[in-house]
């Protein structure tokens, strides 16, 4: 099955179309049987995944997009996930590094060490300073985004999983009639593309054949450097 993404603009009518049509709804919410806890009904927002709600590029340049369509931004967190030293996403809220300046020249925060963590759920994970790195996320983000709303996922996922293969469905359609995904799975990024061949790919095929319309993505194009943060952050350690 072709993967569809929306561009921005074609996403905003699509889903004013489909919410308009309560028998979308129902369908999506048989399915489903439930939403996550906190995550809005109406109206419609544009959504962002990830283990921790964090302001690194890549979700600043998401909320941004969401401010040009006039929608709310919802963060969706997987914080009951275990830390590993071999994901670059997890080591990366550990080890916060800025974009480089035009010198080249840049900052990096080490909050926690990461090899202390390796194995542990992602949660109960503190920084240096004893402060729990959800929070010390979330904070961060508030600096920058101060009207962001922030979801964890975990209960979801353990509910309709608790292995990826099982809960990806039930992620996927909520972007068939509660909101617009900003997600990037085509480019290539290390270890990737066998999770998007043996999980996100076959969810995706299966929810479009049950609704008969598929979750309205956007691609957020990935790139190196946006998983960076803004010259300007500032971190008290």
């Amino acid at each position: 099955m072709e993967f569809r993404y929306f561009s921005a603009d074609e996403a905003r009518a699509e889903i004013t179309l489909r919410q308009a049509d309560n028998r979308v709804y129902a369908r999506v919410m048989e399915s489903l049987g439930n939403l996550p806890h906190g995550f809005p009904e109406r109206p419609f927002v544009a959504a962002a995944t990830s283990f921790i709600a964090t302001p690194n590029l890549w979700n600043l340049g998401i909320a941004e997009q969401a401010a040009h369509l006039g929608l709310p931004i919802v963060f969706c967190d997987y914080t009951s996930d275990k830390f590993t030293t071999y994901n670059r996403d997890k080591v990366g809220l550990l080890k916060l590094r800025t974009i480089p300046t035009s010198k080249g020249e840049r900052k990096i925060f080490r909050v926690a060490n990461p090899t202390q963590w390796d194995g542990k759920v992602i949660r109960d994970i503190k920084t240096q300073s004893g402060e729990n790195l959800v929070d010390f996320h979330h904070k961060l983000l508030g600096q920058y985004l101060p009207a962001a709303s922030i979801v964890d996922l975990s209960r979801f996922y353990k509910e309709k999983g608790p292995r990826a293969e099982r809960y990806y469905p039930s992620l996927l359609s909520l972007f068939v009639w509660h909101g617009i995904l900003f997600e990037d799975y085509h480019t290539y990024i290390e270890g990737l593309f066998p999770f998007v061949r043996r999980v996100i790919m076959p969810a995706y095929a299966l929810v479009t054949a049950q609704f008969g319309m598929s979750p309205i993505i956007v691609r957020h194009p990935w790139k190196k450097g946006l998983d960076c943060y803004p010259q300007d952050l500032v971190i008290e350690q």
